[in-house]
């Protein structure tokens, strides 16, 4: 059942084939209405040349899956833990996802605003997932938190192609403290840390 929203549609699982073959087929998805019970019956397929590559799903991504939200501190910074940097700057290699109709890699982070200064501040919540919904891609403010002086905006990639959310994308960096934010050596921060982010990004390209 094909449904454009983030509900996950229904699907029953005909009939998978893995096998040799002498001819390539056009990777591809091909879907025809069976307007009696209303569905669609969707047909993928793939051919690849090296050992054991038929693995996953035909003509879908493989993606990397992880998972992780910081925990602030007494004074309002974020604490460290592994899984949370990890998913961020060094998430697990790419995975098959758990559904065929799974067609996209979805990489979204939420961060939080820390003023005076826009769009700037520590990652609060990172996920990355398979995900059937195009979420599209860039960021969007969320507005600002009641009677705390702060805001969040959420940054989003949607892909489709083997690996495509992981490294950085808009907005991943964190600072030590929120205190720093009124003094200059902030800024020197801030541009180290946003240097930091480019080198490692252009290493995993």
């Amino acid at each position: 059942v094909d449904r454009n929203s983030k509900v996950d549609p229904q699907f029953i699982l005909v009939n998978v084939t893995r096998r040799c073959a002498t001819e390539a087929v056009t990777k591809q998805c091909k879907s025809t209405l069976v307007k009696s019970l209303g569905v669609k019956k969707v047909i993928c397929q793939e051919s690849c040349q090296t050992d054991g590559c038929n693995i996953g799903w035909p003509a879908r991504p493989q993606c990397s899956i992880c998972n992780s939200r910081s925990s602030l501190n007494s004074s309002g910074s974020p604490v460290s833990n592994d899984g949370y940097d990890s998913c961020i700057y060094n998430p697990p290699s790419p995975v098959q996802c758990e559904f065929p109709y799974q067609q996209y890699c979805v990489a979204s982070l939420k961060t939080k605003n820390l003023p005076p200064i826009p769009n700037t501040g520590y990652a609060q919540e990172m996920v990355r997932s398979c995900s059937h919904y195009n979420y599209g891609n860039g960021c969007t403010d969320v507005g600002a938190v009641r009677g705390y002086g702060y805001s969040y905006y959420n940054c989003n990639r949607t892909c489709e192609t083997y690996g495509c959310n992981s490294g950085l994308i808009s907005g991943s960096i964190r600072v030590t403290s929120s205190v720093y934010w009124h003094f200059f050596p902030a800024m020197v921060t801030v541009v180290s840390q946003q240097w930091t982010g480019i080198r490692l990004f252009r290493i995993r390209l």
